[in-house]
């Protein structure tokens, strides 16, 4: 399709699948640049759970996540920061998803199931 072809399409009828909230089966876990789109400066780095859901046939990703901070439900990008030793930092909603699923390791997410829940119109990764 040339880019004509694409500046002159019009709003269609149909609306996106929504895929129920329910248990994925983690099948790859990977660490995504995020840019901000008008400057393309990058402004930090997103785990992102590579996700097989019961309702689709491709792979989903997944980069939110929906867990308890203080005495609320919360949802965050599930952004990637180091400490000084240069792990994970303690109080982040990535640590707080791998405590929750008691993993040490992103690595050890593969082949895990994990609840997600609605965040809107997008599925995120409950941690509660």
């Amino acid at each position: 399709m040339n880019q004509d072809e694409i500046l002159n399409k019009k709003i269609g009828n149909i609306e996106n699948e929504k895929l129920a909230e329910g248990k994925v089966t983690v099948v790859g876990v990977s660490i995504e640049p995020v840019v901000k789109k008008d400057t393309k400066v990058k402004i930090g780095d997103k785990v992102v759970f590579i996700c097989k859901h019961p309702d689709r046939e491709e792979p989903l990703k997944i980069s939110k996540v929906k867990y308890v901070k203080g005495e609320n439900i919360a949802s965050s990008g599930i952004w990637y920061n180091e400490d000084k030793d240069g792990n994970i930092v303690k109080k982040s909603a990535l640590a707080d998803i791998m405590r929750f699923y008691r993993k040490e390791a992103l690595s050890e997410f593969e082949g895990t199931e994990v609840q997600t829940k609605l965040d809107g119109e997008y599925l995120s990764i409950k941690a509660y």
